[in-house]
């Protein structure tokens, strides 16, 4: 294959990631790491083609230690690599451009997962109270922020979100998540109250998605944080690492604290693998273990 057939193989590549229902920006990401992968062989043999059947587990390894050291990439983007990779080296061998896939014979990169950053109680309530204060749209932005949350949205699902997916009469919220996967979010006095508020004073437009932005057009998810970060800007909360995904985390969190079970937040949270739910019991945890030392009898010796 050579170097000039690229766009056309990572177009198709991008196609059957596509087709695997993968997320939109999953196959962009996967295919920026393919992209990577290919000038690094081609640079590396000093040639425009390449011969993928000749690709082993060892011109792996010198691509992953460049990204290491020579791009400073942290284990969690080596693992992504190693992912696109091996799905890459699938695609080729099914086209009929490779042989061995030789991605699947090297090890899989293992990290500490981060721990989500979430808003405080207090931290929570002080930037719902002041967007009344400080937005020129509250009604919509209380909503928005309180779909994030009462409801733990992703950016994208609300983004998608459609007046017809809002049951002020069922007080319940149908969302759409990867995949196509839809859940039924219930609504909480305070989310039912910003959303009915909003859709009362939505301007009338020709189109069904629940938040606009100027001149009426749809929300995007840019627009969203945009609002957001303005909103952050001129409220006495600190903006560091906040973020309307964020919102999503302290939804999760404040529930977990709440008593609600894993697996029924896994349920709202629209996750498919439990594991992914189960990175908010660490957050629970820490904050136990921190009150704990707080106890009066702690500072006693025996």
């Amino acid at each position: 294959m050579g170097m000039y057939d690229q766009p056309s193989l990572l177009e198709g590549f991008k196609q059957v990631l596509q087709k695997r229902g993968l997320a939109d920006r999953t196959v962009a990401g996967y295919a920026d790491d393919v992209r990577l992968f290919c000038e690094f062989v081609t640079d590396e043999a000093g040639s425009m083609t390449v011969d993928w059947s000749s690709l082993d587990v060892t011109s792996l390894q010198r691509f992953f230690y460049h990204c290491l050291h020579q791009r400073s990439n942290h284990p969690r983007s080596l693992a992504r690599k190693l992912s696109a990779l091996r799905l890459f080296f699938d695609y080729l061998n099914e086209a009929g451009r490779g042989c061995d896939n030789p991605a699947r014979a090297m090890p899989t990169f293992t990290f500490k997962r981060q721990l989500p950053r979430s808003l405080t109680l207090a931290e929570a309530r002080l930037l719902l109270t002041n967007v009344p204060l400080h937005s020129n749209q509250p009604e919509r932005d209380c909503a928005l922020f309180s779909v994030f949350l009462h409801c733990g949205c992703r950016l994208a699902e609300a983004v998608d979100l459609r007046v017809s997916d809002v049951s002020l009469k069922d007080r319940c919220l149908m969302v759409r998540g990867w995949k196509s996967r839809s859940r039924i979010i219930p609504l909480n006095n305070a989310v039912f109250g910003a959303l009915r508020e909003w859709l009362e004073v939505r301007p009338k437009v020709d189109h069904d998605h629940v938040f606009c932005g100027r001149g009426g057009r749809p929300m995007s998810g840019r627009a969203m944080q945009y609002a957001f970060s303005k909103h952050i800007s001129r409220s006495p909360l600190s903006g560091e690492g906040l973020s309307l995904h964020k919102l999503r985390h302290t939804c999760l969190v404040m529930l977990l604290n709440a008593g609600v079970e894993v697996k029924a937040l896994r349920e709202l949270a629209g996750h498919a693998d439990l594991s992914s739910t189960s990175i908010y019991t660490q957050v629970v945890r820490e904050t136990l273990e921190e009150k704990v030392e707080r106890h009066p009898l702690n500072q006693l010796s025996y």
